[in-house]
C-alpha cells in the first residue's frame, strides 16, 4: 500500500521492500501484496511504533479505500467501521482523545 506512505518515501519504497523480503522478514503473496513471514515480526513492527501513528495509518487505509481504491473490497463498510474504530482506540488509548 504505497498509498499510505508520505510522498517522499514513495521513490525508496521498492528499494526497502527488496530488502525486507531478503532479511525474509516479510514474503511475497502475489505481485504488489506482502505479508510478514511470522506473527513476531508483525507485532514487532508494530509495538515500534506509537499508537498516534497506528491511529494515522488506520485512518489512512479507511480513506484509501473509500476514496481511490481501485478494486473496493466485498464488505467495505464493514471494513471501513473496523479501521476507524481501531483508529479511535489507539487515541484513547494514547490520552489523545476524551474517552
Amino acid at each position: 500500500m504505497t498509498a499510505l506512505l508520505p510522498e517522499q518515501a514513495q521513490p525508496f519504497i521498492d528499494r526497502h521492500l527488496d530488502t525486507l523480503e531478503r532479511k525474509r522478514l516479510i514474503e511475497l503473496t502475489r505481485p504488489g501484496a506482502f505479508r510478514f513471514a511470522h506473527v513476531l515480526i508483525r507485532l514487532a513492527a508494530y509495538h515500534s511504533m506509537t499508537r498516534e501513528d497506528r491511529a494515522r495509518l488506520h485512518e489512512r487505509v479507511a480513506n484509501w479505500l473509500e476514496r481511490e481504491s481501485p478494486d473496493p473490497p466485498r464488505g467495505l463498510g464493514e471494513i471501513l467501521r473496523y479501521h476507524h474504530h481501531r483508529a479511535d482506540e489507539h487515541r484513547r488509548a494514547a490520552g489523545t482523545t476524551s474517552q
